[in-house]
C-alpha cells in the first residue's frame, strides 16, 4: 500500500538520492515520529527508490531486545556483502579475544567498508528504530555520518522521539551540516479516508470519521482496523481506544496454537531468524513449526524472506504486542531456550542477551560463565556497552567471595563508557578491598574517573584520603596518586591548597617505577605554570623519553600533562610523542588515547600555525570526545579549537562549540581552561567589555593559583588589547611590559617575539623597533601565525610613518603567511594595508612545496612514493575525497 500525506517527505528522500546518484554529493536523513506513524514505510519507499535508481542498499533495523548485542546493527548493515562475489571481511571477523579489537578501529574499519561500497556503487544506508540499536553500532553511524560528505553516499535513519541512551549520539548526526530532520504528522481525516478506501469499499463518511477518532490519525492504526473491519465487516469497530496489542492478540486468538507458539518463539528470537533456530526455541519439530509459520505468513503478521527463508515480523511493533502478551513464565522458558541455542552455535554474546533478561537464579544455565565469556568477546570487539551490560548482570548473582573482583572489574569497565556509574561501583569496590595496594590501584582509577567527569576537587580528596590512611604502599603507588593530585590542582577554582602540596611532592626526586612517571608529569604540568621553563622542559622529556605510560590504560591523563607543560616550550620532540599515542590508539582502537592525542595535536598545530589541521584535529578530538561522554576533553579541546576558528574567521561555529562547552561542565571545574579562546572570540564580536571582564577574571583567578606562564591561560593579551580599544593606555602598557617580562623569563623566542608585538601596540613610541626584533625573532620559528601578525603590524607601521617600500615588503610577505596558515580575517586586513601603498592590487598567493603543511607534506611524500589516494587516506586516516583535494593543490 502507498504513501498517504507523505509527499514532502518522499520529495526529499527523492532529491538526496538523486544528488548521491547525479552529484556524487552525501546526505543524511533523519526521519522522527511515534510508533505506527509510518517511518518503516517512508524508509521502505527510500530503499524501493534507492534499487530503482541502482543503488546498492544496506539495511538494519534495532530491535529492544537486542540493544547489549555487540555490532548487532552493523553486522546487519555489512554481512550481505560478506556472500557477493566481491566478499567484503567484517573488522570482527574471528572474534579472538586474545587479540582485542578496539572500538575505534572497528569504526574506522567499517568507514572503509562503507567507503569502498560507495565507491563501486551509490550507497543508501538505512537504519530503523536507530533507538534500540546497540550502542557501537550507533557510535559507528555517527562517525559514518561526520564524513557523508566525502562519499556518494545517503545514509538514512529512523527513530522514535526521546531516544534517552544514545541521546547524544542523536544529536551528533543531527547537527551535522549535511542532516536534514523531519517528523511525521499523524494523518488528517482525508489522509485516513484515502487509506481506507484500499481496504473497505466506500468507506462511509462516518466511517472514517470515527476511525480517525479512535486511531488520532496513526498510520498503522488505521491500516490495522480496517483490515480487521474487511476480515470481520459484522464486527463494528472495537470498543475503547484500538491499539497494537488488542489487533495482534485478535490475530493470533484466530490462529491454531503452534502459530501462536512459533509466534512468541520469534518474538524472543527476533528478525531474520533461520527456521531451525526457531523451531528449537518453540520446542517442536520442524515441521510441525512451518504449519505456525505459514499461519503467520497468510495472516501478514510475519515476512518470509530468501532461500532458505529468513522469518521476520512484518512490522517492530507486531513483535512488540507480541512479546509483551507472553505470559512471564512462559517468557523465561524461552530465553532459556534461546540462550542454549545461541550458546550451542557458539555465540556467547548473543546467549548472554538472552540472560539479560532472566531472573537470577533461573534455569539450568550457568550464568556466570555465559556472561563472563560474552564480557570478554565484547570487550575484543571493542563494545565496552555490551561487557558492562553482561558484568552488571554477572552481579544480580550469588556470587560469594568472587563479588569483589566482579565489582572492581565492573568499576574499571565502566570507566570507559558510564564515568558516574563507575564512581559509585569503584567507592563500592574500594570499601570491601583488604589489600592496599590493591585499594591504591582503584583509588587511582576512581581519582582519574572523577577528575574526567570535571570534578578536580573531588579527585584530588580521593587521592589525599587514601594517602594519609595508607601506610604501607609502595613508592610507585604512592607517587600515581600524588600524580593525580597534581593533575587535579590547576583544574579547580579554589586549588591553592592543592597547588601548594606540590612543591612537596616536587621535593622528592620521582623514581623511573610508572606512579614515578605520571608524577614526573604533573610536577612538569606545576613548573610550567610558575613559569619555571628549565625543569618544566627537563621533567616533561624525561616523561616522554620513557614511552610506558603510553602503554597504561589510565595513564592518558597523566601523560598529557607533560604534552600541556611542553607545549609552550616549543620542543621538536612533542610532537612525534602525540603522533606515537595517535598511531597507537589508531591501532589499539582506544577512544580515550585518540581524544587527547588529536586535542594536543590541534594545539601544536595552532601554534605553529597549520590552522586548517588545528581545526580538522580539533573536530575529531571534539567529536570523539562527546561520542565516548568525556566532558573533560570537551573542555581542554574548546580552548584550542575555538581560537582556531576564531583565527580562520569562523566566528558562528566557535560560538557553537563555546556554547556545548559551557554545558559540558558544573561549577567545579575551572572555565579559565578554555578562557583564552573565549576572549579571543569576545574580542572578534567587538564585545570589547566583556573580553575585559574575562580577562581580569583570568587575571584573578590565575595569582590566586600562582600561575605566571604568559603561554597558559594567557589574560594579559587579551587584557593589554582591551584597555587600548578603551583609551587606557597607562595600565594596557603596565599589562603588556608585565607580559613581556613573564615572556622573557619563559625565554622562547615565539613568546617573546609575541610579547614584543603586544608591547609595542600598547606602547607607541618604540613601536618600530619593538616590531622589528618581534619580526626577527618569530621569522626563526614554526610559529608561522605569530610571525605573520608581527609582519603585518611591522608593515603597518612603516606604512603609517611613510616608508611605503618597506612597508610593502613587510606586507607582502604577512600576506603569504597569512594565506599559508588560512588565516582569513588577518589576510583580508594585509591585503587592505597594501591596497592603501600606491594603489597597489594583491594578486593570489600560491603556496610553494616548501611551504605545505604537515600533513600536506605527508601527501606529497607518499604520492611521489606511488601511493594511490585509496592507500594515502588509508594510511593517514583521511578520506579519500580530502587527499583528493589537496594533491590538487600540490605544486
Amino acid at each position: 500500500m502507498g504513501l498517504v500525506e507523505r509527499a514532502r517527505e518522499t520529495e526529499l528522500v527523492d532529491q538526496v538520492i538523486e544528488r548521491a546518484v547525479v552529484g556524487r554529493e552525501g546526505g543524511i536523513v533523519v526521519v522522527e515520529g511515534p510508533a505506527g506513524i509510518g517511518k518503516t514505510t517512508l524508509l521502505a519507499y527510500a530503499r524501493a527508490r534507492a534499487e530503482t535508481l541502482g543503488l546498492t542498499v544496506a539495511t538494519a533495523r534495532g530491535t529492544e531486545l537486542e540493544v547489549d548485542y555487540a555490532w548487532g546493527c552493523a553486522r546487519q548493515l555489512f554481512e550481505p556483502f560478506t556472500k557477493s562475489s566481491t566478499a567484503a571481511v567484517l573488522p570482527f571477523a574471528g572474534d579472538d579475544p586474545a587479540v582485542p579489537l578496539g572500538e575505534y578501529s572497528i569504526i574506522n574499519s567499517l568507514f572503509w567498508l562503507a567507503s569502498d561500497l560507495a565507491s563501486q556503487n551509490p550507497l543508501l544506508i538505512v537504519m530503523d528504530d536507530l533507538q534500540w540499536a546497540d550502542t557501537a553500532s550507533a557510535r559507528f553511524l555517527a562517525y559514518l555520518a561526520a564524513r557523508m560528505d566525502a562519499l556518494p553516499a545517503v545514509l538514512m535513519v529512523a527513530l522514535r522521539p526521546g531516544s534517552g541512551r544514545i541521546d547524544h549520539i542523536v544529536s551528533m548526526i543531527t547537527r551535522l551540516p549535511l542532516a536534514v530532520s523531519t517528523t511525521l504528522a499523524p494523518l488528517t481525516a482525508s489522509g485516513c479516508a484515502e487509506l481506507l478506501a484500499g481496504l473497505i469499499d466506500a468507506p462511509t463518511q462516518d466511517l472514517v470519521l470515527r476511525c480517525h477518532e479512535a486511531t488520532r490519525g496513526n498510520p498503522f492504526l488505521v491500516r490495522e482496523l480496517g483490515r480487521q473491519l474487511t476480515s470481520r465487516p459484522d464486527a463494528g469497530l472495537l470498543q475503547g481506544s484500538p491499539n497494537i496489542a488488542r489487533f495482534v492478540a485478535g490475530q493470533l486468538a484466530h490462529l491454531p496454537e503452534q502459530a501462536r507458539d512459533v509466534a512468541h518463539a520469534l518474538a524472543v528470537l527476533g528478525d531474520q531468524c533461520d527456521g531451525h533456530t526457531l523451531a528449537r526455541v518453540a520446542g517442536m519439530p520442524a515441521r510441525q513449526a512451518l504449519a505456525g509459520v505459514a499461519s503467520l505468513v497468510t495472516s501478514e503478521l510475519v515476512l518470509a524472506d530468501g532461500v532458505p527463508a529468513r522469518l521476520s515480523f512484518a512490522h517492530p511493533l507486531i513483535r512488540s504486542a507480541v512479546y509483551d502478551g507472553i505470559e512471564a513464565g512462559a517468557l523465561i522458558d524461552l530465553h532459556l531456550r534461546a540462550c542454549r541455542a545461541a550458546f550451542d552455535d557458539h555465540d556467547p554474546i548473543r546467549a548472554a542477551t538472552h540472560l539479560l533478561r532472566v531472573p537470577p537464579g533461573t534455569g539450568d544455565v550457568d550464568p556466570v560463565a555465559v556472561l563472563n565469556q560474552a564480557a570478554d568477546l565484547s570487550l575484543a570487539r571493542g563494545s565496552v556497552d555490551s561487557a558492562v551490560a553482561f558484568l552488571r548482570r554477572i552481579l544480580d548473582e550469588d556470587l560469594g567471595d568472587q563479588r569483589l573482583a566482579v565489582l572492581s572489574r565492573l568499576g574499571m569497565t565502566e570507566a570507559l563508557v558510564d564515568m558516574p556509574q563507575a564512581i559509585e561501583r569503584l567507592s563500592q569496590a574500594l570499601a570491601l578491598e583488604p589489600d592496599p595496594e590493591r585499594r591504591a590501584e582503584i583509588t587511582f582509577v576512581l581519582a582519574a574517573t572523577t577528575w574526567m567527569t570535571c570534578r578536580p576537587r573531588q579527585a584530588a580528596r580521593v587521592c589525599q584520603v587514601a594517602l594519609g590512611r595508607e601506610r604501607r604502599l609502595s613508592a610507585s603507588a604512592r607517587q600515581a596518586l600524588q600524580s593525580c593530585i597534581g593533575m587535579a590542582s590547576y583544574g579547580t577554582p579554589d586549588g591553592t591548597d592543592l597547588v601548594a602540596l606540590l612543591d612537596g611532592f616536587g621535593a622528592q626526586a620521582p623514581d623511573s617505577s610508572p606512579g614515578g612517571l605520571m608524577l614526573e608529569a604533573s610536577l612538569s604540568l606545576h613548573d610550567a605554570m610558575r613559569n619555571r621553563r628549565e625543569s618544566a622542559e627537563r621533567r616533561g622529556l624525561r616523561v616522554l623519553a620513557d614511552d610506558r605510560l603510553a602503554g597504561q590504560p589510565l595513564a592518558p591523563p597523566l601523560l598529557t600533562c607533560a604534552w600541556y607543560a611542553l607545549g609552550p616550550c616549543d620542543v621538536p620532540q612533542l610532537l612525534p610523542s602525540i603522533e606515537a599515542m595517535l598511531e597507537q590508539s589508531r591501532r589499539t582502537g582506544s577512544m580515550r588515547g585518540m581524544c587527547p592525542a588529536l586535542a594536543y595535536r590541534s594545539m601544536v598545530m595552532l601554534t605553529r600555525g597549520h590552522l586548517d589541521e588545528a581545526v580538522r584535529d580539533g573536530r575529531l578530538s571534539w567529536e570523539a570526545s562527546k561520542n565516548s561522554g568525556l566532558d573533560l576533553g570537551q573542555v581542554f579541546t574548546a580552548d584550542w579549537l575555538v581560537t582556531a576558528l576564531v583565527v580562520r574567521g569562523a566566528l558562528g561555529e566557535a560560538q557553537s562549540i563555546l556554547d556545548q562547552v559551557k554545558n559540558a561542565h558544573g561549577p567545579d571545574l575551572n572555565r579559565h581552561i578554555y578562557a583564552t579562546g573565549e576572549t579571543r572570540l569576545l574580542l572578534a564580536q567587538g564585545h570589547v567589555r566583556r573580553a575585559l571582564a574575562m580577562a581580569r577574571s583570568t587575571r584573578d583567578q590565575c595569582r590566586a593559583l600562582g600561575v605566571t606562564n604568559p603561554e597558559i591561560f594567557d589574560w594579559r593579551t587579551p587584557l593589554a588589547h582591551c584597555l587600548t580599544r578603551l583609551g587606557q593606555h597607562d595600565e594596557a602598557r603596565a599589562v603588556a611590559a608585565e607580559l613581556l617580562s613573564a615572556a622573557t623569563a619563559w625565554g622562547t623566542p615565539r613568546a617573546i617575539g609575541r610579547a614584543l608585538r603586544v608591547a609595542a601596540t600598547a606602547n607607541g613610541k618604540d613601536r618600530l623597533d619593538m616590531l622589528t626584533e618581534s619580526v626577527r625573532l618569530l621569522e626563526g620559528t614554526e610559529a608561522g601565525l605569530e610571525h605573520a601578525s608581527s609582519r603585518f603590524l611591522l608593515g603597518e607601521a612603516l606604512r603609517q610613518d611613510g616608508h611605503l617600500d618597506d612597508a610593502r615588503v613587510h606586507l607582502l610577505t604577512a600576506l603569504e603567511l597569512a594565506a599559508f596558515c588560512g588565516a582569513r580575517p588577518l589576510r583580508w586586513n594585509v591585503m587592505a594595508a597594501l591596497r592603501q601603498v600606491n594603489g597597489l592590487d594583491v594578486l593570489p598567493v600560491t603556496p610553494s612545496r616548501t611551504a605545505l603543511s604537515p600533513t600536506e607534506a605527508r601527501i606529497a611524500d607518499l604520492a611521489d612514493a606511488g601511493l594511490s589516494d585509496r592507500e594515502i587516506a588509508e594510511a593517514l586516516y583521511l578520506t579519500v575525497k580530502f587527499v583528493q583535494e589537496h594533491r590538487r593543490t600540490l605544486p
